[in-house]
């Protein structure tokens, strides 16, 4: 942008108070705050539904997915942890537990069979 179409718009803008640009901040801010505190009492709202359907043993793909989509939709971003993540964004504590309990039950009934047939 040139200097003669700068001034050019200076020169529109110069009869306009400075306080209606600053009133309009205020509020477009104050939309802003608003939109972005929904938008995580929602996502907040979803990661407790995710952990109740997992704690009841539920449909936890569909809530996860239903999680996963409303956060790509609503804040631009992914539940992808990332190369330096120590720790995935969620953890299913109840699904990991119910899986541990099922390995741990196998390997008990394979060392049963291992142990049976050993002793004839």
């Amino acid at each position: 942008m040139n200097n003669h179409k700068l001034h050019h718009l200076l020169t529109k803008i110069k009869p306009i108070s400075y306080w209606y640009f600053f009133i309009a901040f205020i509020i477009s801010g104050s939309i802003a705050i608003g939109a972005l505190r929904h938008n995580n009492l929602e996502a907040v709202s979803l990661r407790n539904q995710l952990i109740q359907v997992d704690k009841n043993n539920g449909n936890v793909s569909a809530a996860l997915n239903n999680l996963r989509v409303y956060i790509y939709a609503h804040m631009n971003t992914n539940l992808a942890s990332g190369p330096n993540a120590i720790y995935p964004p969620i953890q299913l504590k109840y699904t990991y537990q119910r899986l541990e309990d099922a390995e741990q039950a196998s390997v008990n009934t394979s060392n049963t069979q291992i142990y049976t047939d050993a002793e004839n």
